[in-house]
Order: C-alpha cells, then structure tokens, then sequence
C-alpha cells in the first residue's frame, strides 16, 4: 500500500509501536558489544571533525568537487551529529552555496540536504532534483541510467545508484520528481542488466560483484515501490480491499538475493578485489530496505549488521579513529571512514515493529508495503530514523523475536500450524516473548474467516489460562487514545 492508504490502514499500530523503541539488549546482541559500536562510532565522527577545513570542507577528489564534503557531512548527520554542531553548521554552509555538476556529488549533496533541514533548503533540493532527472539518460542501450559528465558518458551501475538513492531521499520530503518516467525509466534499465543468475555487474554483460548486486537491489525496491501499483484500495464503504498482482518484481529481487546468500561476507567484496566499504554500506541498504536481518542461508546464513560491523571496528585505528580501508579510494581516510560510519550508524537505527512471515505460502505479505509504509510515517511524525523487519517465525528463536518490541502478525488463511507439535512449538515461542515484554499486534486481511478462526485457536494455545481469553476492549481503554485516536 502507499501513502495515505498505509497511513489509514496501520494507524491503530501506532497505539502498540509507541511502548518501546530501543535498541536490542545488551544480553541479545550475540558477539557483538553495543557500547563497543558506540564508541567506535564516536571515534570516527572525532576523527572526521578533526580533518575538517577552516572552510567547512574537507580534502576534495579533483573529479567530483564536493564530493568527499558531501560524503563526510552524510555520514555525520547518519551518526546523529546535529545539524547545529558547528562542523556541520560549517559543512552545510558550504554546500548550500554549491552549483554541482557531477552525479555523485549532486546526489550526495541531495542526501545531505534531505537529512539536515529539509524545510530550509527545498529550493535547492528541488533543482538538484530536475538536475538529476535532466541528466538522466533517455534513449541508447543504457537508457534510464545515470553517467559520469564526460562527452559520450554511456552510463554506469554505481552513477545511476547513487542518482536513485537522492531522488527517494528527495520524494521522502515532499520534492521527488513530479511525474513517473524517470522511476520507469530507471526500472527499465535495472532489469535489462541484470545477469540470468540473478547478479549485476558495473555494466550490462559484466560478471555480478558483490557491490553492484546490492546496487541493483536496492535500486529495483526504490524503483517498484514508485511505480507498483498497490496491493490494496479503499472502496467506497472506506474498507481496504486486496488487490495484490503480479510478483515479477519479487521474483528478480529473490534471484539477486539468493546470489548474493550464496557469496555473503562481510571481509571483502565478492566478485571484486576493491571497494570492500562501499560494498558494506550496500549491505546495510540492502538488509534495511528487505527488512532482512540475515542474508544467506545454511552455514552462509550472516547476520549482516553484527558481522560487519565487528568487521569494521576491526580496522579502527584505535589513537586516531579512523577506520582503515585499501586499495582505489577507500586507501583515503576520509572516504573509507565516511563508508564505514554510514554501515555502522544506519544499520544500528531502532526497529519499529518486524512482520512474522508465517504459513501457509505468503498470505503474510498479501500488503507487501505495509509496515515500510508505516515505519515511513512514523518518521516523519516523531522526526527520528527507524526500520523494520521481517521474521520468520518458524525460524526465529525468541532472541530474535524479542529484537523487535512489536510484532504484526495478519493474513487472511488460517496461520495455525496443522502438526500438533508445532502448534505447541509456535504457542510457547509466543508466550515467551509476550511474556519476555513483547507486543503482538494482529490484523484478519482481505475478507473470509481463515485468520481470525485459527489466531483464536493459536491464543487459547498460548494462553491458557482463563483469565487471559481473548475479549473486546471498552471503547474507553486506553489503548485507542495513545497518539492518533482510532474508532474501536
């Protein structure tokens, strides 16, 4: 669902995801020691502010002016440097003022500006925007795709993520493009270069690197999530009615993820000897943007925010606290620890809520945007970054369920297990978490009995107790006043 439509159907998970947003415990993050994380990432943003120029800048790539500026200012701002600290107040300064003409610099100074104060600089935001739909390439065989700005540039995979990446900052404050081509276009482009095996590469016919599977990724969920229709329409009783089509696009993102399961680390680039940082902050999009907390499978099967970022803090340079990386580009400190701060601050954003994936099929994801759509509104309503997941709750253990502080359990086909066994399986895991101080926040999709019959049937598994029964709530409760007021 999109827009409006999401914010009126999930409203009343609002009233449930208001009880706790707060980073895992210290007892459920396995190997990995928040306050480590913390640390580290302090240390970087010490040591980004320590290379900061009296101008508010920082050392440039003569090809991309602005560039590395733009890339520090992001990773500060992802960090939760405020836009009022005085190296950033310096940064912005600079940037406001910066007429860009290369595609990663203009993006970035896209991102930045979205992520800083967005109400101030919406006139910039908005040129940047008709900059970037201007230079978009609209006919060739690389059609849809952004370039470098050299005569006869043909256009690459890395120059079109990043165009991709500031134009869906851009719409999440109100100044995307105003029609759907260049969304389209851009669709287009990332499914004809994709390979037969499900990879990308930096062109069309190139071998999949690791980086540039996770450009494509994230490239086609921007891009379908704009010009998909939705999975459900309000009809004229003001009812949500399910109208789910076509899984083409799941399908190819399913493909690129099971190449990348087969090929995740965290301690390189697969496919590639260079770029291991930037392949790390497409991990992190990649794992936020699929609601993934694991990528891969059997003995691949990564937790891909705890591994990488043991990984980095790994290369921390411990008295000067940057972050070390190799090879072309990241061998820059500035640029290897502006990649890193990005992976470790974005990817440690608090859960809002995770969606059990249950069976039968996918009945679970019948509204494939709902809780994205969610989690997008109550960003802007309480002004902070949040994420979200999905569960498998047959895999999950309650340490991985209690990683969200709600779950939003819905269907619309009876989601009780037909193997007894099971079915207790599923009722103590539940009841564990409940009682662990989890939420679970259910919804019937769809029409029909099938869900609402067999979570009844669940419930009276995992309570048991007569006193827990399931029972309607008074209109006076509570729990229908808590932010947004929802009818009972």
């Amino acid at each position: 669902m999109k827009g409006p439509i999401a914010a009126a159907a999930f409203s009343a998970v609002l009233v449930v995801s208001m009880l706790a947003i707060v980073p895992a415990k210290a007892a459920d993050t396995g190997d990995l020691d928040p306050e480590l994380v913390r640390r580290g990432i302090d240390r970087a943003v010490e040591y980004l502010k320590s290379q900061q120029r009296k101008n508010g800048t920082w050392r440039e790539w003569e090809r991309q002016p602005a560039g590395v500026t733009a890339l520090c200012t992001l990773a500060l701002l992802n960090a939760g440097v405020e836009p009022d600290d005085e190296h950033l107040a310096l940064a912005l300064s600079y940037l406001r003022q910066q007429d860009l003409k290369t595609t990663y610099a203009v993006a970035l100074q896209t991102m930045v500006l979205c992520q800083a104060e967005p109400e101030k600089d919406r006139l910039k935001i908005a040129q940047n925007v008709r900059w970037l739909v201007a230079t978009q390439l609209t006919s060739g065989p690389r059609k849809g795709a952004w370039s470098y700005p050299v005569p006869g540039g043909g256009g690459d995979n890395s120059n079109a993520q990043f165009a991709l990446m500031a134009l869906h900052e851009a719409e999440r404050v109100g100044e995307g493009p105003t029609d759907e081509r260049p969304w389209r276009i851009a669709k287009a482009y990332w499914e004809g270069c994709q390979n037969t095996d499900g990879s990308w590469g930096y062109y069309k016919g190139l071998s999949g690197t690791g980086g540039m599977t996770c450009a494509g990724i994230a490239s086609l969920i921007i891009t379908s999530d704009k010009v998909r229709d939705s999975d459900a329409v309000v009809d004229e009783n003001g009812r949500i009615c399910c109208c789910r089509k076509s899984n083409a696009d799941d399908d190819r993102v399913e493909r690129a993820m099971q190449w990348l399961g087969r090929r995740m680390k965290v301690s390189g680039n697969p496919g590639f000897p260079a770029w291991h940082f930037y392949y790390l902050y497409g991990i992190e999009r990649v794992g936020r943007l699929t609601a993934r907390r694991f990528i891969g499978t059997g003995n691949r099967r990564i937790d891909w925010y705890r591994q990488g970022a043991n990984e980095l803090l790994g290369k921390q340079v411990a008295m000067s606290g940057f972050i070390q990386g190799t090879g072309f580009g990241e061998s820059d400190h500035l640029i290897s620890t502006s990649l890193a701060l990005l992976f470790l601050s974005k990817g440690r954003r608090p859960v809002l809520m995770a969606k059990l994936k249950h069976t039968p099929l996918d009945d679970w994801n019948q509204h494939r945007g709902d809780v994205a759509n969610l989690t997008r509104f109550v960003e802007s309503r309480w002004k902070m970054d949040l994420t979200h997941q999905v569960i498998d709750l047959n895999a999950a253990g309650v340490d991985d369920l209690l990683q969200a502080p709600v779950l939003y359990y819905c269907g619309s086909l009876n989601p009780l297990p037909r193997d007894p066994e099971w079915q207790e399986k599923t009722a103590r895991k539940l009841r564990d978490y409940l009682d662990r101080g989890g939420f679970l926040f259910a919804e019937d999709h769809c029409g029909g009995t099938g869900f609402d019959e067999g979570f009844r049937q669940l419930m009276k598994l995992v309570f048991p107790e007569p006193e827990y029964r399931l029972r309607m709530l008074e209109a006076e409760h509570p729990i229908w006043h808590a932010e947004i007021p929802v009818g009972p």
